[in-house]
């Protein structure tokens, strides 16, 4: 697998030609398929591909770890991209939560997708699901996280605006229950029974530790040795930060690329007991 950070919060040190923004994109190949993970909040992880010579308009899936619009905001563009330089003739396949779609406030702010489901039918086949799904032989969408640990709680939701029993319109409490991750197993090609797991998150909103939980229960107890992505430690709780350090630590993953959603305090955190290693836009990673 070969994942190239498309748009992070920070471009990669000493680059001149690519940057970043409020969001992120992940752009993956493995399986001989193209992935395309979250769209970044508006069409920089167009302009950042094609400086690294990566050509979104031919996915074959684009999958989104949650709805917020830092994550989202760039999809309009990408299917006005792919209508002039798409070259395959089938349309890829959008993978995410059902929920991934609902209307998200932040106080007065809109903050989900703000492209018509309709539109987004025309240029992918869609499919939604609160399972896990598996994407190519190695990589997999792990569908709706349970969240089993008390320190990862939500505690100040957004809203969301959704339709009551009588057809209104009403704003309850957005936990985010769309929020997931990709799992790429990797297969050791002389023991085929040996195989480690690589966590690749959007924001986490559910909690790392829960989606590593998760991973392992939906697909195997092997070793994690790495996660890439944001894990949203933003002003953390103390307990909140020690109780993910220590169970981070208890992995002895080879790597940690800790982005996006995830503050400098935290990171300082996590570093001093984990392999926290340097990542922005135009970082490629193989395993």
């Amino acid at each position: 697998m070969i994942l190239t950070i498309l748009v992070d919060n920070n471009a990669e040190l000493l680059s001149r030609d690519l940057y970043g923004e409020h969001g992120l994109s992940q752009f993956i190949e493995v399986d001989g398929k193209q992935i395309l993970h979250d769209t970044g909040f508006s069409d920089l992880f167009i302009e950042n591909a094609e400086e690294l010579g990566i050509n979104v308009a031919n996915i074959d899936y684009l999958v989104f770890s949650h709805g917020h619009d830092d994550h989202t905001g760039g999809l309009k563009y990408l299917i006005e991209y792919m209508k002039e330089f798409r070259t395959k003739k089938q349309k890829p396949i959008l993978i995410a939560h059902e929920a991934v779609f609902d209307r998200k406030f932040k106080r007065d702010e809109e903050i989900g997708c703000m492209v018509d489901i309709k539109e987004i039918k025309k240029a992918f086949n869609v499919q939604l699901s609160k399972k896990m799904q598996k994407i190519t032989d190695n990589l997999y969408f792990l569908g709706e996280i349970e969240r089993n640990n008390d320190f990862e709680l939500i505690n100040n939701p957004y809203k969301k605006l959704v339709k009551d029993e009588n057809g209104n319109d009403v704003y309850v409490d957005d936990y985010i229950v769309e929020d997931s991750s990709l799992v790429y197993v990797k297969t050791d090609e002389k023991n085929p029974d040996k195989k480690e797991l690589v966590i690749i998150s959007g924001c986490a909103h559910s909690g790392i530790c829960n989606t590593i939980e998760m991973a392992k229960k939906l697909i195997g107890d092997y070793p994690v040795i790495s996660a890439i992505g944001g894990i949203h430690l933003i002003k953390p709780s103390e307990d909140r930060i020690v109780k993910t350090c220590e169970y981070l630590k208890g992995l002895n993953m080879e790597s940690l690329y800790a982005c996006h959603c995830t503050d400098l305090n935290s990171k300082i955190r996590l570093a001093q007991e984990n392999p926290v290693k340097e990542l922005g836009v135009g970082t490629i990673l193989e395993f």
